[in-house]
């Protein structure tokens, strides 16, 4: 009896997870999206689980988790999960219809909505989805004037943003995508404030409060987006203010705990009460976790895309190692205690030692993430257990970034490394610094509509 690989291990659990993705799927005619459990403020403004519906975005939405069937589908040819992912993408352009242009972030905005019709385009070989995506940037660059509305954040505003708009623009050959991100990022610059230690950003919910750290809401995204905007322009400003990010988030690293402090508004009130009454003594360490969202793993990535901009930088690499150090003595000790979500899960802290192993020239991480993953994938198997998703306290959710479509991502690419990263989207890992700025550059083609066939996908007259 020929002993099951590992690899095939990771692709069949990614499967069955694919499957039961199909199974829950909600249908109206050709269109599908899903219920699950979700965090939403409850009667005290307070987050709490809740179970409901899922709109299009990527962060929780149909077409985060239209991206992982899509990818999945070309390695199964399993026709469900390719029909289920374009019954995603057909509720998505029948709300982009149906209403105004909302936040402008990557994973819960219209930017990154455009990101996955794209990347859908790329991997249907869909040239109609590829107009769509188009047409949605252009209402981005339309409404391009930032105002007091935009936040900062890779998940809602500017950065996540200024990352869609660059990848699109590389990969469309359009310059006004290029300006428009450009826009963004000159917001970033102006909001920004300069300290001691370096630069930062207001925190959003209380702007008199430290700013926050880290990846998603914090200055590692918005420093990493940054260093995108650099490399797309040779603006030197972007690259000062991307270094002086680093630094002022540098300046914060905890070396007691080996970690960043997380600064969100309910996690200081917490930690204030419980200083209270706590015995005077010895002031106790800021709590942090160690996820993408915050923490090391998020950091790390952040750093890592931030190298592949602006060259090798030595206080940026020592950033990423103390990453790494903590991030991998995290997953050795267990992880995020049973959820493997990539926002705030074990899967998701995993992604920056994959991310690294491939950057870095290690693959002694990739090896390490392997063997953690195939225990893990053995012991759900065995046990017949359900994979824990990223709302405490409750049952499964669908999405990619708190939910099982999200845990699937992450075993689909330990099968196959050329799975898309959705943690670090827009692939900085390819980047190179010689390359020439995307709008001074004339011999850009719009590859993603180059040698694209029209395939029979069943979106009917929504793709036009």
């Amino acid at each position: 009896m020929t002993r099951q690989s590992p690899h095939d291990s990771f692709l069949l659990e990614a499967d069955r997870i694919g499957h039961g993705l199909c199974r829950n799927a909600v249908w109206s005619g050709t269109r599908c999206a899903w219920l699950g459990w979700s965090l939403a403020p409850d009667a005290n403004g307070q987050m709490a689980p809740a179970y409901r519906s899922f709109g299009s975005d990527l962060y929780e939405g149909g077409l985060g988790i239209a991206l992982f069937l899509a990818h999945l589908s070309k390695r199964t040819g399993d026709r469900r999960q390719r029909t289920a992912a374009v019954g995603a993408i057909q509720q998505a352009l029948g709300w982009l219809d149906d209403r105004e242009l909302g936040p402008r972030g990557f994973y819960g905005g219209d930017a990154g909505v455009a990101h996955a019709l794209l990347e859908l385009g790329r991997v249907f070989e869909h040239e109609g989805l590829v107009v769509r995506a188009s047409e949605l940037l252009g209402r981005l660059t339309v409404d391009a004037e930032p105002d007091d509305r935009w936040s900062f954040d890779i998940i809602d505003g500017s950065a996540g943003a200024a990352l869609a708009l660059l990848d699109a623009a590389e990969a469309l050959g359009r310059g006004d995508l290029v300006d428009a991100a450009d826009g963004h990022g000159q917001h970033l610059l102006g909001s920004a404030r300069v300290n001691e230690d370096g630069l930062a950003w207001p925190n959003p919910t209380n702007p008199q409060e430290a700013p926050l750290l880290g990846f998603s809401h914090g200055v590692s995204g918005i420093a990493w987006a940054l260093a995108e905007l650099y490399l797309a322009s040779d603006d030197e400003c972007f690259a000062t203010a991307a270094r002086a990010a680093a630094a002022y988030e540098r300046a914060q690293f905890d070396p007691r705990v080996g970690n960043w402090p997380d600064r969100r508004a309910w996690v200081m009130a917490e930690q204030a009460e419980q200083a209270e009454q706590a015995e005077q003594g010895e002031q106790a360490a800021p709590h942090s976790i160690l996820a993408w969202c915050h923490g090391a793993p998020g950091v790390g990535l952040a750093r890592l895309g931030m190298l592949a901009c602006l060259g090798d930088d030595e206080d940026l690499r020592a950033d990423l190692e103390l990453a790494l150090i903590a991030t991998t003595r995290a997953l050795e000790q267990g992880g995020a205690d049973g959820d493997y979500s990539l926002c705030h899960g074990s899967f998701g802290t995993a992604e920056l030692l994959l991310c690294a192993a491939d950057q870095l020239d290690r693959p002694s991480l990739r090896e390490h993430v392997e063997r953690i993953a195939s225990d893990i994938v053995a012991r759900m198997s065995q046990r017949r257990m359900s994979w824990g998703c990223g709302v405490p306290g409750a049952g499964a959710s669908p999405g990619l970034m708190l939910g099982v479509a999200g845990i699937g991502n992450f075993l689909l690419r330990l099968h196959d490394r050329t799975v898309p990263c959705p943690l670090l989207p827009c692939d900085p890992l390819t980047r190179r610094r010689e390359r020439e700025p995307a709008h001074r550059d004339a011999s850009i083609k719009p590859t993603l509509t180059a040698n694209m066939t029209s395939i029979q996908l069943g979106l009917g007259s929504v793709v036009r």
